[in-house]
């Protein structure tokens, strides 16, 4: 399965696919790349051939390697329910298949948080099952530095204890971290204490520039249209049907509220 992070089907699961396969065909078509290489639908069409039926599908065009594994991920985590081994798992393998790609776009991938993500990439590292990289790749196609100053009040709490063992070594660490001795008479705008009292402090961060309004409003409406796209299909899922009032009660509202906020965006934008 070139482009599955996910597990198989549990047995149950398998049989009670097959089972709605054999009553009512494949429902939800399965997405192929440019070479027939399934991205999504492995289960269904390995059901549909074995069973003689015909395997509808739809073919993705476009799409780099890495692209096609975010597809991947994107179509099957709506449709799956995993423990948090397998979540670990699927995390792992975006991971080893993909170290380039930064923490925070492994997490939109497979639906964590970019500290889980970051703490089993240090787990992987440590092991040597995967390797350490000096840049890392963001949303916007740039290369950013892989690790970034840790403050001093973090460093102090989750790293001395591994690296430092005298005040000397306490010094040469944070100002390896960015952070300096403040003057006397210049009382630091941002400082932290290490276990002793000292205070170390780092120069005032500049103001991050912002994005231009267009730009960020583009990569807003581009994300609510994939994220439109992904409900559209869940309502196209076979299993739908028996789920609507389950659905309707959890997410009714939530959707109401959506459109209701996405309406008032519109009628603050003028026609043209």
């Amino acid at each position: 399965m070139l482009y599955q992070f996910l597990p198989r089907l549990s047995d149950d699961e398998y049989t009670s696919l097959e089972k709605s396969i054999r009553e009512h065909g494949i429902q939800v078509p399965i997405v192929v790349d440019e070479n027939g290489s399934v991205i999504d639908g492995h289960h269904r069409k390995e059901i549909a051939d074995r069973l003689g039926l015909p395997c509808p599908r739809n073919t993705a065009r476009d799409l780099d390697e890495t692209g096609k594994r975010t597809l991947a991920c994107s179509l099957n985590l709506d449709r799956r329910h995993l423990n948090r081994e397998q979540k670990r798992e699927v995390i792992a393998k975006s991971l080893m298949a993909d170290p380039q790609l930064s923490d925070r776009q492994h997490a939109e991938r497979v639906g964590a948080s970019p500290t889980t993500v970051g703490n089993l990439r240090s787990t992987l590292e440590e092991m040597g099952e995967l390797s350490k990289l000096d840049s890392r790749l963001s949303a916007d196609g740039r290369e950013r530095p892989a690790t970034r100053p840790t403050p001093a009040a973090d460093y102090v709490t989750d790293q001395a204890a591994d690296y430092v063992t005298d005040q000397a070594d306490l010094d040469t660490a944070l100002a390896d971290a960015g952070f300096d001795t403040p003057d006397a008479d210049s009382p630091p705008a941002h400082s932290a204490s290490s276990p002793n009292g000292k205070q170390y402090t780092r120069p005032e961060p500049q103001t991050p520039r912002r994005a231009p309004l267009p730009d960020a409003f583009w990569r807003a409406t581009y994300d609510l249209t994939k994220v439109t796209e992904r409900l559209g299909r869940l309502t196209q899922d076979d299993r739908f049907p028996q789920n609507a009032e389950k659905v309707a009660t959890a997410n009714r509202s939530d959707l109401l509220r959506a459109s209701d906020l996405l309406h008032q965006v519109i009628d603050s934008i003028p026609e043209i």
